[in-house]
């Protein structure tokens, strides 16, 4: 199971997700057996980059994901056509990833629900896009400047909101910087691992798509275990403020 997050920013893009894979081998508990749970659980890399310099993620069945994210290196090339618009971009992408899910379950081909979502981070023209594949439909959703975030997995509940309200509160409805993305996600993701919800648990993971200042080239930044720390000690100080604050202190 997977919980994820995208942000675009004035200068980039941020995802964050949790870490934990689990066996699609459940058993049933529970007074009336009427709940699984999966019997083994690993940690895996859940926000992958495919060359040059995108950045996606990918809910639900593990082996499905695979090769959904091996369709996409393997057609890139097509897939990011020179001037081709960013909505056909998108398009082509869909499609791609789509037919990967029809192949895997006929039943998808009936129009129900896909069991998968998808975040999909690149930049186009020198400007950064974030397109979500909502499980429902798997139609591209591109973000923008009014509407800049987006969640994808099992406990968008729980994420959706804290997005919303950072949107509002602190963003004041306008594109947050990386900086300032980098907080609210993992914020959104460590609230959600909290619930310990439908198998998301491990640590945060983290990557953003930038431009570099000096280069101008764009760059993927996979966060590593010193840079999740410091962010979870700022997200602990920030609940701790909040914390104070409802006080009157």
């Amino acid at each position: 199971m997977t919980i994820a997050v995208g942000i675009l920013c004035s200068d980039g893009v941020v995802l964050a997700s949790d870490s934990c894979a689990t066996s699609s081998t459940t058993i049933a508990i529970g007074q009336y057996a009427n709940s699984n749970i999966n019997v083994v659980e690993s940690q895996m890399r859940k926000i992958r980059i495919i060359p040059d310099h995108s950045l996606v993620i990918i809910s639900g069945d593990v082996g499905l994901g695979d090769r959904m994210f091996h369709s996409l290196v393997k057609d890139r090339n097509e897939i990011f056509e020179l001037k081709k618009h960013y909505l056909d971009i998108g398009n082509t992408i869909g499609f791609k990833m789509v037919e990967q899910i029809t192949n895997s379950n006929p039943k998808a081909k009936e129009g129900g629900p896909f069991g998968v979502g998808c975040l999909f981070a690149f930049c186009d023209e020198g400007n950064f896009r974030l397109c979500e594949y909502p499980s429902s439909n798997f139609l591209p959703e591109f973000k923008s400047e009014s509407f800049c975030f987006a969640s994808i997995g099992v406990a968008t509940i729980l994420t959706e909101p804290l997005l919303a309200y950072a949107s509002k509160i602190i963003w004041k409805h306008k594109q947050p910087t990386i900086e300032q993305a980098k907080l609210v996600a993992a914020w959104a993701i460590t609230f959600a691992i909290s619930f310990n919800t439908a198998g998301i648990r491990g640590s945060i993971q983290m990557a953003t798509l930038i431009k570099n200042k000096t280069s101008s080239k764009i760059e993927t930044h996979h966060f590593d275990e010193a840079e999740i720390v410091t962010i979870t000690e700022r997200i602990k100080a920030f609940e701790d403020y909040l914390a104070l604050f409802s006080n009157g202190s």
